[in-house]
């Protein structure tokens, strides 16, 4: 079997244009993880929306601070997530996406992006925990099986 070759940073903003997604909005990609997680169950719900908002406060202050510069705003985030958020994503389109947030967010190893990559999948995990399809649940099923293969997909995507 052979390897799979990583795709460059900037092969991963070639296939990002395909997707209408250019300029300072690359450095949105990470979201698209969120929005996977959000939609795993086949919902958007009102618990997943409120943990996505909050973290789009903490990742434009972050983008902002690393740049050192305001190179995006709160509502140029919020304009990002809103036609994933209002229509699900296919799979196709998602799994295309999520392919290209690690060349493009965490293009090379340090601590930093060690640091970064943790945080996110906290809060993929965050949006995952937030919401319940169905009450009750079993001790096992507060992720359902959609979930936890998602959560597997953005590990994987990260490593």
């Amino acid at each position: 079997m052979t390897e799979k070759k990583e795709l460059s940073h900037r092969e991963a903003v070639e296939r990002l244009k395909r997707f209408g997604i250019t300029g300072e909005k690359v450095y949105l990609i990470d979201l698209i993880l969120l929005i996977e997680m959000m939609w795993a169950d086949g919902h958007a719900q009102q618990g997943e929306l409120d943990v996505l908002e909050n973290y789009l406060k903490k990742h434009i202050d972050s983008v902002n601070r690393r740049t050192g510069c305001e190179v995006l705003r709160l509502q140029d985030a919020r304009d990002f997530v809103k036609p994933y958020i209002n229509k699900r994503p296919s799979p196709e389109s998602i799994k295309n996406l999520r392919e290209l947030v690690k060349p493009i967010s965490f293009p090379c190893d340090s601590r930093m992006t060690d640091k970064l990559k943790d945080e996110l999948l906290h809060v993929v995990i965050d949006v995952g925990a937030s919401s319940v399809t169905d009450y009750p649940y079993a001790l096992d099923e507060r992720f359902n099986t959609e979930e936890k293969q998602c959560l597997f997909n953005v590990m994987q995507a990260l490593s």
